[in-house]
């Protein structure tokens, strides 16, 4: 089953395969027959000529890309088709990601990917003995609530929201923010091994920008408080009452919203949106000192 970033990819994937699939009939026109000197006249030839679909009917056959839902689709070009994937089985290990749309800032979407599963990341200590992560601990469970700027847990890709299962085979499931701080403050300088769920409690959205650059929702303090009507925003699913903890892969969380417009401003035409309920996000960084949001990682993470 094809998987698609934005409902926008998946219109227009299936307009280009409509208009792939579409084989018009050959017709013929008639050539005026010319006499050659000294033989008879020649019988009358036909040559065969293509109906393209704007031809057809006066019109369009199948509805054109150039412009569809606000977007400005006239610079994309159709890939290239090749066998179409099987359907009717759900398994996403057999997906195929289609995106005629978002392909334009596929970086930022593999950057932004949510991975299921669990994996190990191998951290160390900087020259104060710190890793430079803070804990929380929620519903028995270890989640990241804050991550320094250039520390060691930023460098080796811990980012904010993700859980922590075990630290050198220890588990983790029970234990209080000081018990793992504790932990992590006896372990030695080096091959500190953390086992990580991929943040559990947030989702990835992805919008596309219409010809204006809107992608259609409004926020205060991080907060999404409105969804315009009919656009990318409304269309992909976004939510209000959702914090906004990513964008482009890039964590937000601590910017003034001024700064983060000004992101979604530079940001191409495709845009990938890293949420969290308010509710939990409110409880994640309770206890989080002011000064904290300050030196918060913001680093572009790798793909």
């Amino acid at each position: 089953m094809s998987l698609y970033p934005t409902l926008e990819d998946m219109k227009v994937s299936n307009m280009m395969q409509a208009q792939a699939q579409y084989t018009p009939a050959p017709t013929y026109q008639q050539q005026q027959p010319q006499r050659v000197d000294n033989y008879p006249s020649l019988p009358p030839m036909y040559t065969s000529t293509e109906v393209t679909p704007a031809a057809a009917s006066n019109g369009a056959l199948y509805p054109t890309v150039g412009d569809y839902m606000g977007l400005s689709l006239r610079d994309f070009t159709p890939p290239s088709q090749g066998s179409a994937p099987a359907t009717g089985r759900d398994t996403r290990s057999e997906s195929m990601v289609v995106a005629p749309v978002s392909r334009v800032n596929m970086v930022a979407i593999k950057r932004s990917m949510i991975k299921p599963g669990v994996s190990e990341v191998t951290l160390c200590k900087d020259e104060k003995g710190l890793v430079g992560m803070r804990v929380r601990a929620i519903d028995k469970g270890i989640f990241v609530q804050f991550v320094a700027k250039d520390s060691p847990a930023a460098q080796g890709g811990v980012r904010f929201g993700d859980q922590l299962l075990s630290i050198n085979d220890e588990l983790l499931a029970g234990y209080s923010e000081d018990k793992v701080h504790k932990v992590l403050k006896k372990c030695g300088v080096n091959g500190i091994r953390v086992a990580v769920r991929e943040r559990p409690f947030e989702r990835v959205v992805t919008l596309t920008k219409d010809s204006g650059g809107i992608t259609g929702f409004g926020f205060k303090d991080g907060r999404i408080t409105e969804i315009v009507k009919d656009s990318s925003a409304a269309r992909n699913g976004l939510l209000i009452d959702h914090q906004l903890v990513e964008l482009n892969g890039v964590n937000v969380i601590g910017l003034k919203d001024s700064k983060v417009k000004e992101m979604l401003v530079d940001a191409p035409q495709v845009v990938t949106l890293t949420i969290m309920p308010v509710p939990i996000y409110n409880h994640m960084i309770k206890k989080m000192g002011s000064s904290l949001f300050k030196t918060m990682d913001h680093s572009v993470p790798d793909c």
